[in-house]
């Protein structure tokens, strides 16, 4: 899915932002699947990277 959303929306993304809660779920599927992400470390912390785009989960989520 991220990759249709590459090719549809952006041009040269440098990163996405994703609730935490869809991360949590990007992540379980890929582990489902086999497929292992790269990692990147910045700012004290790891963060993974789908296709060479750095995934950062959103800080400051406000549910109504």
């Amino acid at each position: 899915m991220l990759d249709s959303l590459v090719q549809a929306v952006w041009k040269t993304p440098h990163f996405f932002l994703m609730h935490p809660v869809a991360l949590q779920a990007f992540h379980k599927e890929t582990n489902r699947l086999g497929i292992s992400l790269e990692t990147f470390e910045m700012l004290g912390g790891t963060f993974s990277m789908w296709r060479g785009f750095l995934i950062r989960p959103k800080a400051n989520i406000h549910c109504s």
